[in-house]
């Protein structure tokens, strides 16, 4: 059996056991027992570019979906060694930094929370900027019971890395920002302070693509959000989705007639966006049985659903950098 899915393997075990306490937190896993433990940022810093992108969706999220994560909580140990697992990928995919830091803290109440921005310069059209987010907190500990957030969403947190290394294999005309976002749980407040002291003139960024619970769906079905508002996507979407996978793509949840939780428009982190007039899409799935569940585990993704979701994101990435 190939390494990658031995640890991947050890992963899968670490993120199913019973959810009583919080773990002592750890990045090292070994994969066999007469091993050296390696740590994830060691193997992927061997070459990224000889893993599917299968394995490597699944070994992140499952990392970030783990036990010794705690459930990703703001400001807990979790929540600092996910944005040092976030940070390393940046520093090995060479993405460039504002001010002189992938860090951006920002206060939430009593508390820090800490987004991670890390951006790429485009060939053609540096000082207009795509925004990808997708948010890696989720809900942490609450009484003794870990809530790891498989689908919600080390998967989206998951595929952002996986993006990047995608656009760094086939650079972007436009300049790229890559955000993973903290405390969406608590109200969107990354992506509200991201919007609110952006990096780059915000006049610069003419698009958002935002990823949330990306990891799973039963009828193997990912929803669009965002081109009724935005009608010129559509049509750069639907040139994409058909040919990249089997997957069915539904455009929903965007409409004046969805109401309540039918309405998506301000449902994650692309809402601030749209708050400020930026375009967005937004690639979800349905709530699932284990939304916000402690049952919202790694075991719970479904790896072809997962990659060929992700797959079509990258696609329709390059095709929208294409013809923005």
């Amino acid at each position: 059996m190939k390494q990658i899915n031995l640890i991947l393997l050890a992963l899968l075990i670490s993120a199913c056991t019973p959810k009583q306490i919080v773990k002592p937190a750890s990045t090292t896993f070994s994969p066999m027992g007469n091993a050296k433990p390696l740590s994830f940022h060691q193997m992927l810093r061997q070459d990224l570019n000889q893993f599917s992108l299968t394995d490597m969706l699944m070994v992140d999220a499952s990392y970030f979906a783990s036990d010794s994560l705690g459930g990703r909580g703001v400001a807990s140990d979790g929540s600092m060694l996910t944005r040092a697992y976030i940070k390393e990928r940046f520093e090995i995919l060479g993405l460039k930094m504002f001010n002189n830091s992938y860090l951006k803290p920002f206060e939430m109440g009593n508390k820090t929370a800490t987004n991670v921005i890390g951006w790429m310069e485009g060939s053609a059209n540096p000082d207009s900027f795509i925004v990808i987010t997708a948010h890696f907190d989720h809900l942490g500990t609450l009484n003794g019971q870990i809530y790891n957030g498989a689908d919600d969403n080390a998967s989206g947190s998951a595929g952002l890395l996986a993006l990047a290394l995608a656009l760094k294999q086939n650079p972007p005309k436009h300049s790229v920002i890559f955000a993973a976002l903290d405390a969406e749980e608590q109200g969107l407040l990354g992506a509200k302070d991201f919007v609110n002291n952006p990096p780059v003139a915000i006049k610069s960024i003419k698009l958002n693509l935002n990823m949330d619970m990306i990891g799973r769906n039963k009828d193997h079905a990912l929803n669009i959000c965002g081109t009724y508002l935005y009608p010129q996507l559509k049509p750069l979407v639907t040139h994409i989705t058909t040919p990249v996978s089997n997957l069915k793509f539904t455009f929903l949840h965007d409409q004046p007639t969805d109401r309540g939780a039918n309405n998506w428009i301000g449902a994650s982190d692309h809402g601030m966006f749209h708050r400020m007039d930026i375009p967005f899409l937004y690639f979800g799935v349905e709530d699932h049985e284990d939304y916000h569940k402690i049952t919202d585990d790694a075991d719970k993704l479904m790896p072809d659903f997962y990659s060929n979701a992700v797959k079509t994101i990258i696609a329709i990435t390059h095709h929208l950098d294409e013809n923005l």
